[in-house]
């Protein structure tokens, strides 16, 4: 008999290959417990204090009794052996045998790994590390994102699993494969920007791949994050290699590299914002026209890179650039326009912006095809504009008129503010009246226990985080000091950014003052200076700075909370770098005095960080949801004046299903639209169009947050909106050819929710939002929809087996593979297959 239990990832346990159910958060806790602790023996007493860290119930030790015993028979159920789990003195003991768990494989594969290694054997090394981290199956028990007791143990096996990475890569190198590392380390270089180690290896891939100055650049990037960030210089081991490089050192030559073909850029349909920036020169040398060239494109090239663009080509004087490919960005039309202004700063040049719908493909990673309707506009606006001017869209201006200074069309400024606009809404607040109470019941903790109080409001994007925490610090004024901060998604030096705002707010600096002075006003605390960027470590170790740093900024809170209860909200804390994390929860931990944090944050937090909060001292999660109707209701009827008829009401309801941003969003576009229109007192729907479309806005925070799964799971989530609102597993992995895993991470990420009255053998579920729905199959291609449609349509066919209940269904979806609209494009070169497609659809459409 085989058995195996699994925690890198989601809880996994098998006997024999089948998987083995385990009933209930509660029993997948008691087991992951034992599990974190197998062949060891846990007391009862442990147990209850990991299952019911807050309050244990009076029946506690009687639920253990029980627990343990419905989770023996699960183990038991097919086939396993009685004495895996076992009573023991005073507790219990997870008996596992050599290989039975994946993290200890993952350890034992891992250090054969880091041995051959250091023995001169990079093959013997890249093998096994390979093997290693394709045990790996997401983050260790995302599950237990909140439970104290798993904390440790999943923070040492990420860490464990970044030096693997380290590892594998160091091997791959020896061996030749620096073209193939490349894009590895990059993404990796993102989420870990301090570890040195990433960046020595980026720097001699590149440099090996005939990149010198792309690899100096790799280590200026390093300095500009550790000086800016921590204040501290890169390491011994970091400046020694930018000086091989620098006399191109013949020591840090490889062996041959290995060929490696770059992946396929698949095809999407991407809501962007395009940048047509062309210098004007006139009158000139051409060889002082050829300098001015280069530097323009040199400084366009890294203004479009520090906001997270892509440069779609540059020739010469002109620069073509987009934001929101190939990942899609909730806020892509602010960062255009910020390019702008610091582009029009810096050269006379012609600029035009706008956004609108775009193709992306490419042949490779690192090139990339963008065309639409957005290009052409931009080109056409770029081409109006006066030397030194920029000329915006409509469409662009109606997602960021508010933040932004207008001359009709023409971009005249941007408030000093830094940070991207809150697209919050400010209309009105309605509800939420139990999530206020549990707020002040935290603030009203901290000042009975003089001690920090850590929650963390979590919702997808519009649900209200930021107008909850406003309303709170609103109602705890005027006894109550709140300072606010956010977190910044692109950027230099935003590592601290939000805790540097929390420090010039108390400080009473405005946002572009100068810090000079600062660390004096700190006093006693004047590391913290460096969270505002000045140089206060000089040439101090990283870890030493780092650790000074932090400690300072404890100090200083605590005191500040001394004087007067304090609030520190820091928001949108998804985007926040590892150490910014690392530092919250330090604080939670160890400052004293009446103090609330209060984070927001999207679920993907939990992907990412599932252990957040675990080193507070008191931590809890506050899940806010979609409004109920009535409740939504009444906000419809606020935002019109008090005056939507129930059509109205119930057109935006069904579009915003109770997401505040969604409504005002969905109100604001039919309006724009013509659709909604007041006469006298009341406003009246008009007819509507054929298909509503997802308001730009609303699909910008949606694709923002689809572009941010796992491919398979994007896939996964495609090709269940191809199906419909609701859909089967089965079905799901008919289409994308995905794992069960793939609906989990969706369910997991509050993409999708399980439908009640499952099938054991085929269960269904529902997306969470029709606008998800929808702005996930716009992604796709049409010849991708036409295709999937008829796949999925092949699928239901096949497996029909009495009357013609699913005819409609057929013909709808054999109707929308044959696409007779696009059909020019979809079918093209395949008349024969498109007739039978067509011969189908009109079958079934008769049955039906």
């Amino acid at each position: 008999m085989n058995r195996s239990f699994g925690i890198l990832g989601s809880l996994d346990v098998r006997v024999d290959g089948e998987p083995i159910a385990i009933a209930g958060p509660r029993q997948q806790a008691l087991l992951a417990l034992l599990l974190l602790n197998r062949n060891r023996r846990v007391t009862a007493e442990r147990i209850l204090d990991g299952l019911w860290p807050d309050d244990l119930p009076a029946s506690g030790r009687a639920a253990l009794q029980m627990g343990v015993s419905r989770l023996r028979r699960s183990l038991a159920g097919r086939g396993a052996t009685g004495d895996v789990l076992v009573t023991v003195a005073g507790g219990y003991l997870l008996r596992t045998g050599p290989g039975e768990v994946d993290a200890d494989a993952f350890e034992r594969l891992a250090a054969a790994g880091r041995s051959a290694l250091a023995a001169g054997d990079p093959a013997r090394a890249a093998e096994a590390l390979g093997s290693a981290l394709e045990l790996w199956r997401g983050d260790a028990l995302p599950e237990l994102a909140d439970a104290a007791f798993a904390a440790g143990e999943i923070a040492r096996l990420a860490d464990l699993r970044l030096s693997a990475q380290e590892d594998h890569v160091e091997a791959r190198l020896a061996l030749g494969g620096h073209a193939d590392v490349t894009a590895e380390l990059e993404r990796l270089i993102t989420t870990h920007p301090h570890r040195e180690r990433l960046r020595r290896q980026l720097m001699l891939a590149l440099y090996r791949s005939g990149r010198q100055a792309d690899a100096l650049a790799i280590y200026r990037s390093a300095r500009r994050a550790l000086v800016t960030d921590l204040g501290i210089e890169p390491g011994p081991e970091l400046r020694q290699l930018e000086a091989a490089v620098l006399r191109q050192d013949a020591a840090l030559e490889g062996p041959a590299p290995i060929a490696a073909a770059r992946p396929l850029v698949p095809d999407e349909r991407k809501l962007a914002t395009a940048l047509v920036a062309e210098l004007v020169v006139t009158g000139e040398d051409p060889e002082r026209i050829r300098l001015r060239v280069a530097r323009f494109a040199a400084a366009a090239e890294q203004a479009v890179a520090r906001a997270g663009g892509w440069i779609e080509h540059s020739t010469g004087a002109i620069v073509v650039a987009a934001f929101g490919v190939p990942v899609a960005c909730d806020d892509h039309a602010d960062r255009a326009l910020r390019v702008a202004l610091d582009l029009v700063a810096a050269e006379p040049v012609r600029i035009g912006i706008d956004t609108g719908e775009v193709l992306v493909s490419g042949s490779d990673t690192a090139r990339l095809l963008i065309v639409g309707e957005a290009v052409q506009l931009a080109l056409g606006l770029a081409r109006r504009a006066a030397p030194g001017e920029a000329i915006v869209g409509q469409r662009c201006r109606a997602i960021v008129q508010h933040g932004f200074a207008w001359d009709g069309g023409r971009l005249l400024g941007v408030p000093a503010a830094a940070r991207p606009r809150d697209r919050s809404r400010e209309a009105a607040f309605i509800g939420r009246a139990p999530e206020l109470a549990r707020l002040s019941d935290a603030m009203a903790r901290a000042r009975a226990e003089h001690a920090p109080q850590l929650v963390t409001v979590v919702g997808e994007a519009g649900v209200g985080k930021s107008s909850l925490a406003r309303r709170f610090a609103a109602d705890a004024a005027p006894d109550v000091v709140v300072r606010t901060g956010r977190c910044l998604p692109y950027g230099q030096g935003i590592t601290y950014w939000p805790l540097g705002e929390v420090i010039r707010a108390e400080l009473g600096m405005d946002e572009d003052a100068p810090a000079v002075g600062v660390a004096d006003r700190l006093g006693a605390h004047s590391a913290a200076a460096a969270i505002l960027g000045l140089d206060v470590m000089q040439d101090q170790h990283p870890a030493t700075a780092r650790e000074r740093v932090h400690s300072a900024w404890v100090g200083w809170v605590s005191a500040v909370a001394a004087r007067q209860p304090l609030v520190v909200v820091v928001e949108d804390i998804h985007w926040a770098e590892d150490d910014l994390l690392d530092l919250v929860e330090r604080t939670a931990a160890e400052a004293t005095g009446p103090l609330v944090l209060l984070t927001t944050a999207r679920p993907e937090l939990r992907a990412r960080r599932p252990s957040f909060g675990a080193r507070a001292r008191t931590a809890g999660n506050l899940r806010l949801q979609p409004l109920g109707d009535p409740e939504a209701r009444q906000l419809v009827h606020e935002l019109l004046g008090g005056a939507a008829s129930p059509d109205v009401a119930d057109l935006v309801l069904s579009r915003a299903e109770g997401n505040p941003f969604f409504v005002e969003e969905t109100i604001a576009a039919l309006i724009e639209r013509g659709s909604l229109e007041r006469t006298g007192h009341a406003w009246r729907l008009n007819a509507l169009p054929a298909e509503m479309e997802v308001a730009d806005t609303i699909h910008a925070a949606l694709a923002s947050r689809i572009d941010l799964l796992p491919a398979p799971a994007k896939q996964a989530l495609r090709a269940a909106a191809v199906i419909g609102t609701t859909f089967s597993a089965r079905a799901v992995a008919s289409l994308a050819a995905g794992e069960p895993s793939s609906i989990d991470e969706l369910v997991e990420r509050e993409f999708v929710r399980p439908v009640d009255g499952l099938r054991e053998d085929d269960p269904r579920y529902a997306f969470k939002h029709a606008l998800t729905r929808d702005v996930a199959y716009n992604g796709l291609t049409k010849t991708q929809r036409s295709r999937l449609h008829l796949d999925y349509a092949a699928w239901l066919e096949a497996g029909r087996g009495g009357p013609d209940e699913d005819s409609p269904f057929l013909a709808h979806h054999y109707a929308e593979a044959a696409n007779l609209a696009d059909a020019d494009v979809v079918w093209i070169d395949r008349a024969a297959e498109h007739e039978r497609v067509r011969a189908l659809a009109a079958r079934w459409l008769e049955r039906a």
